[in-house]
This record gives structure tokens, C-alpha cells and sequence, in this order.
């Protein structure tokens, strides 16, 4: 994320890397560092435990990755790591970050700059994807269930690497269809694998501005079929919350544009960061939840939530913004109630929902930046994105 120019707000912890990317997962997370390299070799892996919570109930604790590799070896054996500690009857989250949305005009393909600096295909990615799915499903133990998030980012710095959004977004969406399929053809997986597409949509700096976020959103929504929806596990800077109700998005964002990209659009569904120990990031989501509620006549159902205590014990101390996963889920749970009780999402196509997750460590201390601050709204009850 961002340095904030305004030290006089409140701030959070952002991670600084080489292509900067935010996540935010169905469930609270704890970040960490670990291995793992290039495309054929492994090298730097970011990595952070996120234990997922869906319909409400804390599940077990997941690596999410900012990956650096697209080795299918690589791949198979953190697929198959995840596996072997997972536990019969639990569902685990876990996302994979590759980076950037970039597209080679070189070989006129779309695709990621992966956290090597390096460029990977939605090919590349697809195919690390399914050999990391196969070794979980190998790896587990019967009744253990696994959705894997393969995620990118709107982050785009004074050079733009993408010229159409739209084709990136609709190219990513392909992508997780064809690994939902893959993933349902004989002989199939599904009983204890499912994938889906994520971004990490944030208000990184002036250049990610909510028209190329929405060109991105709306390419994806134009191409997902089934269950091949996305979550935004981005931020909410500078979003409103109690004391502060005058704050408005960071960036030129409104919050008609956050509320897009994370629940208005059909695939879309949130899954905030809850990293302040004080409650504000939570309470910023509840008023985006609030917000759509007033808005649209629905309040957001939420995936779950998203924390960094794991990697505030290896890379810290980041006193303040050290929530733990527990206490993540229950500040979004608890901000959630009173809307939930009025508002409930029907089921059907013509809905639309939203997600969110963030970026690993990449060996450095943590840094502060103007992030958003999220209270629970409506996790995600009687669903299953």
C-alpha cells in the first residue's frame, strides 16, 4: 500500500514489496515469510496463515502466498504441505497472490508480474493452480475441503503495463473457469477442492483510479461462469468511522466505487483486512456494509476477515495492528449483526457479491501507510460463495 501524506490520520500497517500487493481472505489471517523462487527454481515465497471463516464459523488456519514462482513442482509440494495439515470436516481459504495484472505485448498474452519481477501468463498460473490443487486433494484427509483464491491486484504505478482492464479482467476470469472445470473433469477433485479469482482492489496511489478498477471488474463479470466468483481483499483507505464520519475514500474513490467492485458487481465478494486491535478497521466495513444497506437495499455479506499477527510476531513488533485471527472475525462478526437482522441477500443470479486479502512481508518491516480500517458488516451466513 501507499505512504500516507496525512500522518494526522489513523494509519495501518501496508506492506511495501517490489509490485505491491494487498489481500484480504474469507477469514482472519496471520502473516509470516517463507521460501520458495523463480520459474523453475524455488526462491521467495510471502506467505501468510489465514484461517477461514465461512457461514460464521472460524474454520482452521491457511498459508496464503505472494508468490514468486510458477514452478509446477514448487507448487505441488506447498499444495501438498496445506494438505497434510489439514483437518477432516474443516474448510480452509487460501490465497495465492501473483502480483500485478500485466499484459506482453511481446506474446500478445495477458497475465501477472509475479514478486520476482518477472512476467507469468494466465497459463503459467493456471497450470501452478492445478498442480498445487491435485497435491492438496492427495495430501488431505478425507472430509477436509480447500478453496484456493488465485489472485491479482489493481495496483498500477506511473507506467501502466495494462492498456484494456477489461481484458485482463475477462482473461482472469477465463482463467478460473478453465480451473474450475479442470478441477470437475473426470477424474474429478471436488469433493475437495474449489477455486476462485481474487483482487487485491485498493486505493494504492493516483494512478489505480476506480475506472480502471471497474474495466476490470466488469471484464471478469462479463466472462465467470458458475462459481467462478471473485473476491476483493483490497482495503477501504480513508473510508469513514466512528469520530471521523467526515472521511471519504482515498484517491478519487467514492464509496459507490468500493461498493462495486466489492459486492455490487455479480461475481464479487468481500473479504476485509481487520488488522487495528481497536476495532476501526472493522467499523469501516460495517459502514460500507451500512452504505450498501442504504444504497442498494442489501447489506453485504462477508466471507470473513483478514488479519497479520503472524507475521507482526516474525517481523515486528506493529503494536496496534496486531489483531489476532479470533479477534479479527469477532469485531467483523459482532459489527455485523444489527444489519444482518434486517437485511438478507436472496439467492439467485442477479445478485452480485465481493471479497478481499493482503500481501506478505517481503523481509521487511512493516511499514505504515493510509490504510482503511474495516468493522464487520455481514459475514457471509446461509451462503457459499
Amino acid at each position: 500500500m501507499t505512504q500516507s501524506a496525512q500522518p494526522d490520520r489513523i494509519h495501518s500497517v501496508r506492506l511495501k514489496s517490489i509490485r505491491l500487493l494487498s489481500v484480504l481472505i474469507c477469514t482472519a489471517t496471520l502473516l509470516s515469510t517463507g521460501a520458495a523462487t523463480g520459474p523453475n527454481t524455488p526462491s521467495t515465497t510471502y506467505y501468510a496463515y489465514v484461517p477461514a471463516v465461512l457461514n460464521n464459523y472460524p474454520f482452521y488456519y491457511g498459508t496464503s502466498r505472494y508468490m514468486s514462482t510458477t514452478n509446477v513442482g514448487t507448487l505441488q509440494n506447498l499444495g501438498c504441505q496445506e494438505g497434510q495439515k489439514a483437518v477432516s470436516g474443516a474448510t480452509t481459504l487460501v490465497i495465492l497472490d501473483f502480483g500485478q495484472p500485466i499484459y506482453d505485448s511481446a506474446t500478445g498474452r495477458y497475465g501477472s508480474w509475479i514478486f520476482n519481477g518477472s512476467f507469468r501468463s494466465t497459463g503459467d498460473i493456471e497450470a501452478a493452480a492445478e498442480g498445487y490443487l491435485n497435491s492438496y486433494y492427495l495430501c488431505s484427509p478425507q472430509g477436509a475441503f480447500l478453496r484456493l483464491v488465485i489472485g491479482t491486484s489493481n495496483f498500477r504505478g506511473g507506467t501502466d503495463y495494462v492498456q484494456d482492464w477489461t481484458a485482463h479482467g475477462a482473461a482472469w476470469a477465463q482463467m478460473i473457469n478453465n480451473i474450475t472445470a479442470w478441477i470437475s473433469a473426470p477424474p474429478s477433485i471436488a469433493s475437495k477442492v474449489s477455486v476462485r479469482g481474487g483482487n487485491d482492489f485498493e486505493q494504492w496511489n493516483q494512478y489505480a483510479t476506480p475506472t480502471l478498477a471497474r474495466n476490470w471488474i466488469n471484464g471478469y463479470t462479463a466472462t465467470y461462469t458458475g462459481t467462478s466468483y471473485v473476491y476483493n481483499y483490497g482495503a477501504c483507505s480513508g473510508c469513514a468511522f466512528t469520530g471521523h464520519l467526515d472521511w471519504t475514500p482515498s484517491y478519487g474513490w467514492s464509496y459507490e466505487d468500493i461498493w462495486y467492485v466489492s459486492y455490487g458487481a455479480r461475481p464479487a465478494w468481500p473479504v476485509p483486512e481487520i488488522y487495528l486491535t481497536n476495532g476501526i478497521n472493522a467499523d469501516q466495513w460495517y459502514r460500507m456494509s451500512l452504505y450498501g444497506y442504504t444504497n442498494h437495499g442489501q447489506a453485504m455479506n462477508f466471507i470473513g476477515s483478514l488479519t497479520q499477527w503472524q507475521a507482526c510476531q516474525t517481523n515486528g513488533p506493529c503494536n496496534t495492528v496486531d489483531n489476532t485471527p479470533q479477534a479479527g472475525w469477532s469485531q467483523l462478526f459482532a459489527g455485523s449483526t444489527a444489519i444482518r437482522a434486517r437485511s438478507r441477500r436472496p439467492a439467485g443470479p442477479a445478485i452480485s457479491r465481493g471479497k478481499t486479502t493482503k500481501p506478505m512481508w517481503q523481509n521487511k518491516k512493516p511499514r505504515i501507510s493510509r490504510m482503511g480500517y474495516k468493522k464487520s458488516l455481514d459475514p457471509c451466513n446461509l451462503c457459499n460463495p
